[in-house]
């Protein structure tokens, strides 16, 4: 979809009633064209069929639709920053930032500097260290053509917004790269401690800077280093206990806003899902349900980035308390994510929802949730250590079915298809499994084989080395007990 289609299809109402207005401001024609285009691009959206639109504006004419894109896509620009303008703190300093400019281009520099310094006051008052940045090499430069404006004194302060700007662009570039690996492997990859030991060396020189004790910005920052590297290293007691009374100190100092919001609801996730982690599912819960008020505040500007959080730990709750609750919600959730057309979701709720039905015993029902998983563009597409997790897991499913021709294909692709995972130390768990279920598949006698349960026992009894990264799909310790039970 193009960047006009975009802009106009993600258009809310109350968006979309205002930029009429302001498009007709000076003079309401009838049948403006570039209106018409609008209208067009907001009924169909992704349906929108270009070439019949212009050819019914203009015929043959391409070039006088090209410019009508252009007319409205610079008319909807400029619509959009002036209707934010005055709702949040970025807008309204981006504003006096531009004014700057404008009359810097003008060499009205008395009117410059008026602008630069309500632009400084704004960007100090939120912590915007980049653009403060700019400010003072803004100061500077006018220095030049202003006497009354000291060049010493904004280099000064140049230099000390750029240790704290420095710093803090340290500790951002660690974190990108951690929740980077965080989300593409899945959490199913090791540790990777080079990282950790980056995340720590940016963090011991981040505390002890004493301009950071009573700096909002700062201590979210540290909030962030300290849960990730928590996280990273599958602290989640540790991670649980911290979070707790961070939270209770951000909100005894009164820091939570909506500019803060975001690290608001990161935070009450990051709670629901470290108790989760503890098995503390009473209180995970409560944090979720908190999560889904929240999401909503201030219009629910941020529900879509946490909408599915808030699905997430209440269905990963359910299915170790309630697995059929844990199902509705799934079913809830999947027409909801249909509705807001949120289809990157698709690839949690059919694995999850395989997972659940085959904890009830309904492995048919759990497999075809796995073939819809696959006819994803977006499962394709994942890491191959998350592709072979699921494919393990259908193999255990496959198993349960006793569907031994389905068994055996499914265990020939995966042998083949990921004999490279297979030989790597990180994997001999789930090697063992496949060995271990390929054997009982075809000698139903198995458990009278005491060498093979002696090495079911050794592979059950080694489960806390593992626990982790199974509990997202299927505890294979618990899995094997049963089996051989």
């Amino acid at each position: 979809m193009e960047i006009l289609n975009k802009i106009v299809s993600q258009m809310s109402k109350e968006e979309i009633r205002f930029f009429k207005i302001y498009s007709t401001r000076m003079a309401d024609t009838p049948g403006r064209k570039d209106l018409l285009l609008f209208d067009k691009i907001r009924a169909k959206k992704e349906q929108f069929d270009e070439a019949a639109v212009a050819k019914k504006l203009y015929g043959s004419k391409t070039g006088s639709y090209y410019r009508l894109k252009h007319r409205l896509m610079s008319n909807l620009n400029e619509y959009v920053v002036l209707h934010y303008y005055g709702k949040d703190k970025i807008h309204d300093l981006n504003r006096d930032w531009a004014l700057y400019n404008v009359y810097i281009s003008k060499n009205n520099f008395e009117l410059a500097v008026h602008f630069l310094k309500k632009a400084e006051k704004k960007a100090a008052e939120f912590e915007n260290f980049e653009m403060l940045d700019l400010i003072y090499n803004g100061f500077i430069r006018m220095s030049a053509e202003l006497v009354d404006i000291n060049p010493e004194y904004y280099i000064a302060k140049r230099k000390d917004n750029a240790s704290r700007l420095n710093l803090i662009r340290e500790m951002d570039q660690a974190l990108s790269v951690i929740s980077y690996r965080l989300r593409s492997t899945q959490n199913f990859l090791p540790e990777n401690r080079t990282l950790t030991s980056l995340l720590n060396t940016a963090l011991q020189d981040f505390v002890t800077d004493t301009t950071t004790k009573n700096s909002r910005s700062f201590q979210s920052r540290i909030y962030r280093a300290i849960s990730q590297i928590l996280l990273q290293r599958h602290q989640y007691a540790e991670l649980a206990k911290y979070l707790l009374k961070t939270f209770k100190k951000f909100e005894r100092e009164k820091w939570f806003d909506k500019d803060s919001h975001d690290i608001k609801l990161q935070m009450l996730t990051y709670l629901a899902n470290s108790l989760y982690r503890t098995g503390n599912y009473k209180d995970s819960l409560i944090y979720a349900q908190t999560l889904g008020i929240e999401i909503k505040a201030y219009n629910g500007f941020l529900y879509k980035k946490y909408v599915f959080f808030f699905y997430n730990a209440q269905i990963l709750n359910y299915m170790q308390t309630d697995m059929q609750r844990a199902i509705t919600i799934m079913d809830i959730m999947e027409e909801e994510m249909k509705q807001r057309k949120m289809n990157y979701y698709d690839q949690f709720i059919y694995v999850h929802k395989a997972m659940a039905y085959h904890w009830q015993n309904k492995p048919d029902i759990a497999i075809r949730n796995l073939v819809k998983l696959y006819v994803l563009d977006s499962f394709k597409a994942a890491g191959e250590t998350f592709r072979f997790k699921i494919l393990t897991a259908e193999l255990v499913m496959q198993f349960d079915g006793g569907d031994v021709v389905s068994f055996n294909q499914r265990l020939n692709f995966i042998r083949k298809e990921h004999r490279k995972l297979l030989k790597q130390k990180e994997f001999l768990r789930e090697k063992n499994l496949i060995q271990m279920m390929d054997w009982m598949m075809n000698k139903p006698d198995y458990k009278k084989n005491k060498l093979f349960l002696r090495k079911a026992d050794k592979f059950i009894k080694a489960k806390e080395i593992v626990e982790d990264n199974e509990s997202a799909l299927i505890n294979y310790a618990e899995w094997m007990k049963k089996k051989i039970a």
